[in-house]
This record gives C-alpha cells, structure tokens and sequence, in this order.
C-alpha cells in the first residue's frame, strides 16, 4: 500500500522531532494562506511536499542546517526576502526556476528546480555562488525531491 503524501511529510517530521531538544528547532503550524500569496505574487508553483513541510513547521533545522521558513519576524532569513535577494540583488543572480530554501552560510543554498505547473516533487540542487551556470544542467542535483532531501541532508547525514 502506498503511503500518502501527508502521511511520509509527518514521518520525516516525527523523526525530526526525536532528535534531541538541543539539535533540532521545529518552528509554528502555518495556518494562513501566506504561501499560497507567496506563489502569487512571485508566479511560481512550489511543489506540495514542501508546502506541506513548511505548513507543519515553518522553517526548521537539525544541527545547523537549516529550511527556512516563511515569515516578516524572520527579516532577512524569510523565505521570500532570500528569493528576492538571490533572484534581484545577489552578484550572481539565481535562474528563473531556482527556489533557495537553504544556506550553508556562505553564499551557497540548497534550493528547489521548480517544475513550470503544480507538482507533488521537483528535484533539488545546490547552487554554488562562485559559479556561473549557463544552463540548469550544470548544477549539482542532489536529491529527487525536497523529502528526499530532509531524510538524506539533515537526518541521515546527522545519524552519521
């Protein structure tokens, strides 16, 4: 029997939340519609894995790395400041399709290939900022999809 979406989000999410107090930060439920303005106004579709992630907790972190979340009170670490920063501001400006979810703290992101419609997956890539990509095929693809990610980056490799 195959599991559903909602159900695999909150088993990544339960297995976070048994990590120790000290090592993971689980933030607030959203419970607005505050990413689907985001979709919006930026004209994109971010895939329903992640949506759902962020809904459940927005923005959150296993032993220094971390998702960022959606809101004001997170200044520039918000969702929507980074993606106007990395897409308008940034010395090397990210391709139309990136979504930058998280930094390694030093310039770099981890960040989703958006798919051009509604999706449950889309695949995630790290972009590098001391290189220039011509094309996305250039990028590194780490994982499949952003579950994928948060069970083999912050989980797996923390295990480790």
């Amino acid at each position: 029997m195959e599991i559903s979406l909602h159900d695999k989000v909150s088993e990544v999410f339960e297995t976070l939340s048994n990590f120790p107090e000290n090592v993971v930060s689980l933030r607030n439920k959203i419970i607005d519609d505050r990413i689907e303005r985001l979709e919006l106004t930026l004209g994109i579709y971010l895939p329903e894995e992640f949506k759902l992630s962020i809904k459940i907790s927005n923005g959150f972190g296993l032993m220094g790395t971390d998702d960022l979340g959606l809101d004001p009170s997170y200044n520039m670490n918000s969702l929507d400041k980074v993606y106007s920063f990395e897409h308008q501001a940034s010395d090397n400006k990210f391709k139309n399709r990136l979504f930058p979810f998280s930094p390694d703290g030093f310039g770099n992101h981890y960040s989703l290939i958006l798919n051009e419609g509604p999706s449950k997956f889309c695949k995630v890539a790290f972009w590098q900022k001391n290189v220039l990509y011509d094309h996305f095929a250039e990028m590194e693809v780490c994982n499949d999809s952003f579950l994928d990610w948060v069970e083999e980056v912050m989980i797996e490799w923390n295990r480790e």
